[in-house]
């Protein structure tokens, strides 16, 4: 019991972080949440999630709102590649909704940093998110494959299509 009163009190701890600095923010120009709060936030979200959604839903949100922000204008690879992490909590109808917009908009708006993210995960993870974006539900599949397919084809490290090689051997 007092592991969990401690898990919670770290989560609260770190989500007014973020919301002092969302407050700030607003006042300052151009400021933004330092990556490591939405990092640090982000990563306390994942490991209690289930938890977190019953219990202290609000809270959660609050997160995952400004790292949505975050991801969408993808500053942070970092960022980003921990949001990406959040795939494995998709049974969360409402977060899979937000998870798939932003997600989809990352990967047709800004690829590189989307692979960069992507290809920095583990391979259940990159397989998770592989599988989210092969089922839009905002944007066009083929605008998705347009936007990232050249990019992942000239990059090393793990590709989203499989090898640039083996892409071409069925034709």
């Amino acid at each position: 019991m007092r592991d969990r009163c401690r898990r919670h009190l770290g989560f609260v701890a770190t989500v007014l972080a973020l919301a002092l600095g969302l407050q700030g923010s607003a006042t300052s120009e151009g400021g933004s949440i330092p990556e490591t709060t939405i990092i640090k936030a982000l990563k306390e979200a994942d490991a209690h999630f289930d938890e977190l959604s019953s219990s202290q839903r609000a809270i959660l949100w609050v997160t995952l709102l400004e790292a949505g922000k975050q991801v969408e204008a993808c500053k942070s690879v970092e960022v980003v590649a921990e949001f990406l992490s959040l795939c494995r909590h998709l049974g969360n109808a409402d977060f899979a909704e937000f998870f798939q917009e932003k997600t989809e908009r990352v990967a047709s708006q800004k690829p590189a940093c989307y692979l960069n993210a992507w290809s920095s995960l583990d391979a259940q993870l990159r397989d998770c998110n592989r599988e989210a974006l092969s089922h839009p539900i905002y944007l066009d599949q083929a605008d998705i494959n347009r936007a990232l397919a050249p990019i992942d084809a000239n990059r090393p490290g793990p590709h989203f299509f499989g090898e640039p090689s083996s892409r071409n051997e069925g034709n």
